[in-house]
């Protein structure tokens, strides 16, 4: 087969031109799409929840918020019954609304974390629907504290690579307060790894 060769001049006037990169370019993140499911792993680039043009079922789950986007206050809640129990004043402002998942216990008996993608302004003490698009892995002193990362259903927001290095480098000044703590941050993985995660801290 001889390729194309593309020029000024084929271009504008050969629109199949356009339509056969425009198919060639959806087949490919299709393919893309599909090793980062089948690897649970996250590729640039490639949005976690479609296949070319194909949506994923939504998997909604509930975060109740602790803390505020551009907050340094973090409310804590009784994870069982949802109520209210202190204020804690951090260090760093928090760049996403952060909370845990409703109804979710991991191995050391606390729910999963989650950070909701979004610019909206949402409240703490707000329980907010949404929907899992990654997993960015953490290990704290060798232990798991994986963190979901989520967005509102509706929303088109890519896990772009600012938007991991806006929460590594959050994580990491979090951290920082306590130097004799070992933190390992990433790598971040698909929405597929993620919906496993949750899965399998199920509360009951």
């Amino acid at each position: 087969m001889v390729p194309t060769r593309l020029t000024a001049k084929n271009c504008s006037s050969s629109p199949e031109v356009y339509s056969k990169i425009d198919r060639q370019s959806k087949k490919l993140s299709a393919r893309l799409a599909q090793v980062a499911v089948d690897l649970r792993v996250w590729i640039p680039g490639i949005h976690p929840n479609h296949f070319g043009n194909t949506r994923i079922e939504a998997h909604v789950i509930k975060v109740l918020i602790q803390v505020a986007a551009g907050s340094r206050e973090k409310n804590y809640y009784n994870e069982k019954t949802l109520e209210y129990k202190e204020t804690r004043h951090g260090s760093q402002l928090y760049p996403y609304p952060y909370g845990f998942i409703v109804g979710t216990a991991t191995a050391d008996g606390d729910a999963v974390d989650c950070y909701l993608i979004t610019r909206e302004k949402l409240k703490s003490g707000e329980i907010v629907e949404c929907e899992p698009i990654g997993l960015l892995e953490l290990d704290e002193d060798g232990e798991v504290d994986h963190k979901v990362l989520a967005i509102i259903p509706g929303h088109e927001i890519e896990l772009s690579a600012g938007v991991l290095k806006e929460l590594q480098e959050f994580i990491q000044a979090l951290f920082s307060d306590y130097p004799d703590m070992t933190v390992r941050i990433g790598p971040l993985r698909s929405r597929e790894a993620a919906l496993h995660y949750i899965q399998e801290s199920r509360d009951g």
